[in-house]
């Protein structure tokens, strides 16, 4: 069965139940389960070093607090996680790429990340991490549906 799942974490109700779907899979296989959340800290047009600085402090505090949030939800599941707070710092990476290296160098048996299912020009604007990840993974993947 799985050894190693990987769990995409972010402030939604979705990536909450995709933890919460992923630490019972971890407990009822004895699986290592690692939380991995990207920060975007690439701050392009910000007009001096400070507001970078400030944005990118901003960021990170944001993640924490994700992570923080995430690895309580674990435990509550019955599960102790890693955790990797992971930095988007390059112009033209995304977090899907961030997603799939974490994956690739962990490495992981499973992905398992929430989904929003936004469709039309949501959909379009927004674009979709999941869908991305879903297109190059090379490993396995569950994706959760919101409600």
């Amino acid at each position: 069965m799985y050894e190693r799942i990987l769990v995409c974490v972010d402030a939604s109700t979705v990536s909450d139940r995709a933890l919460k779907e992923a630490a019972k899979l971890a407990r009822g296989c004895g699986a290592r389960l690692r939380l991995i959340h990207v920060t975007d800290e690439v701050n392009l047009g910000l007009e001096t070093e400070q507001a970078a600085e400030e944005f990118t402090r901003k960021q990170l505090d944001s993640g924490t607090q994700v992570m923080e949030h995430a690895r309580q939800v674990a435990r509550e599941a019955g599960v102790e996680p890693e955790t990797r707070l992971a930095e988007l710092t390059a112009v033209g990476k995304r977090p899907a790429h961030m997603i799939l290296e974490e994956a690739s160098q962990w490495p992981a048996d499973l992905v398992v990340m929430g989904t929003h299912g936004r469709r039309g020009l949501s959909h379009l604007l927004l674009g979709s991490v999941a869908e991305n990840v879903l297109r190059h993974a090379t490993v396995p993947l569950l994706l959760v549906k919101d409600g």
